[in-house]
């Protein structure tokens, strides 16, 4: 508060003179402020300079003087009375806020009834504004063996680097607006128990905070938990298990979105992707859950391919042929090595799964070479397969050997690796057997049949490139008769194929008759 008394002698002397005088009144007594008669003031009337802060308007004048004062944004008009030695002062109203530039009109009415006005200037305040204090921290969330990244808060926008100790690597992120922030491990960095990270986080004021955690055992018994289910191409919403209620949020890394749900009383979740999103095969989406009690837990999945198990086949490989063929997983990398000369060669595998490479001019074809197939995924899974040339493609065949009544064995030959099925027309069973490397097979007849003369037995072999031969037999007396073989280059109707189950051969009633007329025939002619 203003020392009164200093202040009436002031305004006595200002009365005597009529000159302006600026006065320096020490910032004890006045509180830091200068109390000066502006240069054009009129006659005894002195105002403490006021600014856009200012809550107070103070000065001298005349003893007893009435002073009235109007703020021009409202036209309020604010009046009081100097005491006996000429100090007034006058409270700025709560709601008015002073503008920098803005006047005032000051009037003072002396006890003898003069009159004078003075306009006052608000000035801009020259007190520095105090910057806003941000309450400055990292933490890092728990870490297990299991994890494949490092997550936790910091303050918001905050500038997080996480120093990983085996490699050395240091990689940095920025925090969100509520200072959540997660940092993915190096691709081949595997957690040790113990371990010791520590996270260094720089404010958008230039605090430094750093946090250090160890690495844990992946706890088995562990309440909160977080399960994603795999995702695939094209899959729409992330799904998975977690804490009941738990909040789970995913990061996508392409284009470094974030998407929350929240699990329901099962906790089961689903969370939609944003509008446009497109997964790339291989990424890896990153997931984060805090359960209603503040745990955290993490899983990661990498997308992958519509769900179908990767393969590679190669078809059989013959001498002097001028490709090599096969199937796997539409979109795969195909690469063809020729293992006698390492040439390599390599194609893409056609939306059927089929694929084809011609052979290198260069190479020389000899049987048994080896020819690798090797089949690489769109999500980099990799399979191999293997096949040897084989001589020149031959006819593939069956034979059986003779038959007779009360065999226990059937034996005969065929492609080697052939599928053998015989089928014994008068039971309708059939018994199937592979034959060997060298094409020998054998077949043990049933227990509950009894092979008698004129029984027929229809044979099938199928080869390795699924072509088809079959030959009929019959069951014969010692002095039997011969065998018939049919040929077929590759599958057909199973109407065009003998009676294997299927069809009974009406040819044989007819061909009996005529056997038995002409042996009697015979037989008379020689009596």
């Amino acid at each position: 508060m203003v020392n009164k008394k200093v202040l009436g002698l002031i305004a006595t002397g200002l009365m005597a003179t009529h000159l302006v005088t600026v006065v320096d009144i020490s910032q004890e007594m006045m509180g830091g402020n200068k109390l000066y008669a502006q240069e054009e003031a009129i006659g005894s009337v002195t105002v403490v300079p006021v600014n856009e802060r200012s809550a107070v308007i103070e000065g001298t004048s005349i003893g007893d003087a009435t002073i009235s004062l109007v703020f021009p944004q409202t036209g309020e008009e604010v009046t009081t009375t100097a005491n006996e030695l000429g100090y007034w002062s006058l409270s700025v109203p709560e709601s008015y806020s002073l503008a920098e530039g803005e006047s005032l009109s000051l009037t003072v009415h002396s006890p003898e009834g003069s009159i004078e006005t003075k306009e006052i200037v608000v000035e801009a305040s020259t007190e520095e504004e105090k910057p806003e204090v941000i309450e400055h921290f990292v933490k890092i969330d728990s870490v297990t063996v299991e994890d494949g990244f490092v997550s936790g808060t910091s303050s918001p926008n905050a500038t997080v680097s996480v120093r990983f100790p085996q490699t050395g690597e240091e990689p940095v992120t920025q925090a969100d607006e509520e200072g959540k922030w997660m940092i993915a491990a190096p691709e081949t960095y595997d957690f040790q128990v113990q371990e010791i990270l520590e996270a260094t986080a720089t404010s958008t004021d230039s605090q430094v905070e750093k946090d250090q955690i160890a690495v844990e055992e992946e706890d088995a018994e562990e309440d909160h938990y977080l399960e994603m289910d795999p995702i695939t191409s094209n899959d729409s919403v992330i799904t998975g298990q977690t804490s009941p209620q738990a909040t789970v949020t995913f990061f996508l890394n392409a284009t470094g979105e974030k998407v929350t749900v929240e699990a329901d009383e099962e906790g089961k979740f689903s969370a939609p992707l944003p509008d446009g999103y497109e997964w790339t095969v291989g990424e890896i989406v990153h997931g984060s859950s805090t359960s209603v009690d503040l745990e955290t837990a993490t899983d990661e999945e990498r997308v992958i391919e519509e769900e179908a198990e990767h393969f590679v086949t190669l078809d059989p490989i013959y001498v002097n042929e001028s490709s090599v063929s096969g199937t796997s997983l539409p979109g795969s990398t195909i690469t063809v090595q020729f293992k006698a000369t390492g040439d390599k060669v390599t194609v893409e595998v056609d939306a059927e799964g089929s694929w084809s490479v011609e052979v290198p001019e260069s190479y020389e074809w000899s049987v048994g070479d080896l020819i690798q197939a090797t089949a690489t995924s769109p999500d980099l899974e990799i399979v191999t397969t293997e096949a040897t040339v084989q001589s020149e493609q031959v006819e593939h065949f069956i034979s059986i050997d003779d038959i007779q009544a009360g065999d226990r064995l059937i034996t005969g030959n065929s492609s080697p690796h052939a599928t053998i099925t015989l089928m014994f027309v008068k039971t309708g069973d059939k018994v199937t057997v592979d034959a060997n490397e060298k094409g020998y097979w054998e077949v043990a007849i049933p227990e509950d049949i009894e092979l008698l003369d004129g029984d027929q037995i229809n044979a099938t072999a199928t080869a390795e490139d699924l072509s088809v031969a079959y030959q009929e037999a019959f069951v014969e007396d010692p002095a039997g008769s011969e065998s018939t073989t049919t040929t077929v280059a590759a599958p057909s109707d199973q109407s065009m194929l003998p009676n294997t189950g299927e069809k009974t051969s009406w040819l044989l009633i007819p061909a009996t008759l005529l056997g038995v007329l002409g042996i009697g025939i015979l037989y008379i002619y020689h009596k």
